[in-house]
Parts: C-alpha cells; sequence; structure tokens
C-alpha cells in the first residue's frame, strides 16, 4: 500500500490532507498468477493500482485469437474506464 501513497506524493498538488481521504478509499488486495481481475461481461466497480507484477487486458477475435489490447506495469493504474463510468459490462479480459 505504501507504493500507491509514495505514487500519489509525486504530484505536487495534492495536499497530505487530499491523500489522506483518498487513502481511506482504498485497499490492498493480492491477486495470483494467471488470475483473473476482470472478467468479460462483468462491471468494471474499481480502479486497479499494480504495485508489482503485470496485468494485461485482451479479447477474442472472432477466429478465437487472443489480442492483448493493454499490459499495465507497475506504478500504473488499470481500469476499463468506460465499463466504471457507465456501468457497462466490459468486452475485454483483464488477468494477471
Amino acid at each position: 500500500m505504501q507504493e500507491f501513497f509514495n505514487y500519489l506524493q509525486q504530484f505536487s498538488f495534492l495536499t497530505k490532507n487530499e491523500i489522506e481521504i483518498i487513502g481511506n478509499h482504498v485497499y490492498a488486495e493480492k491477486v495470483q498468477a494467471k488470475s483473473f481481475v476482470l472478467e468479460a461481461g462483468k462491471i468494471c466497480q474499481r480502479i486497479g493500482f499494480i504495485t508489482k507484477g503485470v496485468i494485461s487486458s485482451y479479447y477474442y477475435d472472432t477466429q478465437g485469437n487472443e489480442i492483448v489490447k493493454c499490459m499495465y506495469a507497475e506504478n500504473q493504474f488499470a481500469v476499463d474506464i468506460l465499463s466504471y463510468q457507465m456501468v457497462l459490462p466490459v468486452t475485454i479480459i483483464f488477468r494477471q
């Protein structure tokens, strides 16, 4: 969790009070390797911050080929923003 707060402190426009408020709304979750973080058809209900490892987002084309859309690495946020904001099912898969 400290990695997340260290990341936030890079932004000088955030006050300590604002970082504390943000901290009240986050929690740490360990994701096992090769496990799904978000599956197609589900609603994205959280924004992930990666402290270790990589998360990939992908989908399957009509021939069944896995197409990687994006890779998220350490100190990056991972989210399907359209699903998160509009409460729509995701069409891609997020996996660690």
